[in-house]
């Protein structure tokens, strides 16, 4: 996927109304993840850094979510029935986090208590390219565009449309010289030339 718009490499964006986490990548490049995102008054928005990374974690269930759901474990090792899936990301001291799923029928919804979860395939991926204190930046709407091919802006820059400055001082500088060097032109030279008079054999024709 491409950004319009620059953004940090190696960093997370979470776009919650989309339901889509994007990994930025150089050149305005990124990849992009189907996520499951919290239902009605379980959503927030801010910025956190992953401070964990755990390979099929357990998970235990906070206080509240047992008042919400009497009758939840204490806590559920990890494994492939495990809600939490293949990895889990912790998100800074929060009781959040982006992690994968025992039900890939769950992604793409709004229906988590505030967490992110993504198939257990991508979250692997993602695993394997993000590292702790990797910046997450969670918000209501991404602000730019994303698109799958690459935007205008950086394929006038790709073909040479968008000269850097130090290249465009260089050029300005060698076309100075150019036209000091250059001889004056010479008059005469340059004067038309006038029309040889016609021959009398011309004439008679």
């Amino acid at each position: 996927m491409y950004f319009d718009q620059k953004e940090d490499p190696g960093s997370i964006i979470i776009d919650t109304q989309e339901r889509k986490l994007y990994f930025v990548l150089p050149g305005k490049k990124a990849y992009q993840y189907p996520i499951s995102v919290g239902r009605d008054g379980f959503t927030w928005t801010g910025t956190e850094r992953i401070s964990r990374i755990a390979e099929w974690p357990s998970w235990t269930p906070p206080p509240e979510m047992h008042k919400r759901v009497p009758g939840l474990p204490l806590t559920v090792t990890g494994g492939i029935k495990n809600p939490q899936g293949a990895r889990a990301l912790y998100l800074g001291n929060t009781v959040y986090r982006i992690h994968g799923t025992n039900n890939d029928r769950s992604v793409g919804r709004a229906n988590s208590s505030g967490c992110f979860r993504l198939k257990n395939e991508h979250v692997v991926h993602l695993a394997s390219i993000a590292k702790v204190g990797t910046k997450v930046r969670v918000l209501q709407s991404y602000a730019g565009n994303v698109s799958e091919s690459m935007p205008l802006t950086s394929l006038f820059g790709f073909f040479g449309g968008d000269e850097p400055e130090a290249d465009k001082k260089a050029s300005k500088s060698q076309r100075k010289r150019s036209a000091k060097s250059k001889p004056a032109p010479n008059k005469s030279a340059s004067a038309p030339a006038s029309a040889p008079a016609p021959t009398k054999k011309a004439a008679v024709e």
